[in-house]
């Protein structure tokens, strides 16, 4: 809450006066709000007129989602330093991939596949986050997320995907709808 508040603008032009620097991030009841992109000033001790930042919000649940929209609007408008506001923009929004009816049964026919074409069997996990799947989860669909192109170091300048594992992943694929 304290880097929220001393890094908004200082609506007499000028910076809070604080530079110290803090951990952005916080959990409001297991969903975790973490500072990604800022642009806090110009340089180490240097006070900013301005400072904009980008978070992101992971979550189980879409009820948490709500919860931690709550409690940053609240920050915004609870600044408590002097000649400072704050404002927030929401840019996007991804669902929380819920569990869903079908989905153990699902996630059961894709580990006969594996376990049927000689592959190593995956064990399901729920976790926070965003996945274009959580649309289709959503709407009461099951769905499994994370089953394209093998690599690694998703969504970073890491990233890279293994060509020769599409044709293995594609098999896998076919065989449990072919099961269903």
């Amino acid at each position: 809450m304290r880097f929220l508040q001393r890094f908004c603008r200082n609506e007499s032009g000028s910076g809070t006066g604080n530079t110290e620097k803090q951990r952005p991030d916080a959990v409001v009841d297991r969903s975790q709000i973490a500072k990604d992109v800022g642009n806090p000033g110009t340089g180490a001790n240097v006070i900013p007129d301005s400072c904009e930042f980008s978070i992101g919000i992971r979550y189980a649940a879409n009820a948490q989602y709500e919860e931690a929209i709550t409690f940053l609007k609240n920050l915004c408008e609870h600044v408590t330093v002097p000649g400072t506001s704050c404002t927030m923009e929401q840019n996007g929004y991804y669902p929380a991939m819920e569990m869903v009816d079908g989905a153990d049964h699902l996630l059961s026919r894709y580990q006969e596949s594996c376990k049927l074409l000689g592959e190593p069997i995956p064990q399901g996990i729920q976790q926070s986050g965003c996945s274009d799947t959580s649309f289709v989860t959503r709407i009461g669909i099951p769905a499994l997320c994370s089953l394209g192109i093998q690599g690694s170091g998703a969504h970073s300048l890491d990233e890279y995907a293994i060509p020769s594992s599409l044709l293995t992943q594609c098999k896998k694929l076919v065989a449990t709808i072919l099961a269903m």
